[in-house]
């Protein structure tokens, strides 16, 4: 994937329930439509997780096809704080496409909004859905969702190598990030893997915890390995394998503190957690504090 575009990726997300809307007031009663997202504010390059929720009152099963007395449509506006549209990455897609609504059913559509739409640009977004269906009269619009786009500051940075095929394929470059990002009500981390021409994933790593400093090493495979404190008393060894298919959750092991850690050292071809207790299995708390995201960009 290159940097003018985020590489295709639909999937469900956890959320607070935002906004409902209707595009025509005077035809209540035959279809609801709600926007909701996992957060309000993202950092540059996540994925930006979007869940429509539709819910047929009128009465009949809608299919939406592509022609037809069926012929139906979910579309996005996405507007930046000048008043502008953000360019359209597929102008194509449409998530409801073979979609069949039963009489009263609601369902949920979730996608990555950055898929469809470039998201790059920091700032302020304004989304709104619209269903439109030929077999009703009306198109039916959503309330807008505000959220913002933010870049982070660089906490921790290594470059690496990925492993090839063969011994004699080019090595691939990747830089790996740890970003402080601040999502409008608290700092937390994220981790970043890209180069010069493509962002290979991005996803949130926990909370910033005051006078808590994460860590970051890489092992001779090239995993990146992260140590860092999710609350008062726990910690969390995080690794992460690094691909151009994306960045990958490999490990999860959950440390309470004790007089000597847990801190990450480095030994000669492996990352290694000294101190702390391990937490056992069927113990581990939930964690990571936020959802792991696809690759992204």
């Amino acid at each position: 994937m290159n940097r003018s575009g985020f590489r295709p990726s639909r999937y469900l997300c956890a959320g607070v329930l935002l906004v409902l809307g209707w595009a025509a007031p005077g035809a209540r009663g035959q279809i609801s439509i709600a926007l909701k997202t996992d957060f309000r504010r993202y950092l540059r390059y996540e994925p930006v997780s979007v869940t429509v929720i539709l819910r047929n009152l009128s009465g009949n099963t809608l299919v939406f096809g592509k022609e037809g007395v069926n012929q139906g449509y979910l579309r996005f506006r996405v507007e930046r704080q000048d008043g502008s549209e953000a360019p359209w990455l597929d102008r194509d897609f449409n998530p409801v496409e073979d979609l069949v609504l039963g009489a009263g059913e609601s369902r949920q559509l979730a996608l990555a909004l950055n898929a469809v739409f470039d998201l790059q640009r920091e700032g302020t977004y304004s989304v709104t859905a619209q269903l439109g269906h030929r077999r009703l009269p009306h198109d039916y619009r959503s309330e807008a969702v505000t959220l913002d786009v933010r870049e982070g500051l660089p906490v921790l940075q290594r470059n690496i190598g990925l492993p090839t095929a063969s011994a004699t394929d080019q090595i691939q470059a990747i830089t790996v990030s740890m970003l402080l990002f601040h999502d409008g009500e608290k700092g937390c981390y994220c981790l970043r893997a890209e180069d010069d021409k493509a962002v290979y994933g991005t996803v949130r790593l926990g909370p910033q915890i005051t006078g808590s400093q994460p860590q970051m090493d890489v092992d001779a495979a090239s995993d990146v390995h992260v140590l860092i404190q999710l609350q008062p008393r726990l910690f969390a060894h995080l690794v992460y394998s690094i691909s151009p298919a994306g960045v990958r959750l490999r490990q999860r092991q959950q440390y309470l503190p004790d007089a000597y850690g847990p801190r990450l050292t480095r030994a000669p071809g492996y990352v290694r957690i000294v101190g702390g207790n391990p937490l056992r299995e069927g113990m581990d708390q939930e964690g990571p504090i936020f959802p792991e995201a696809p690759a992204g960009r």
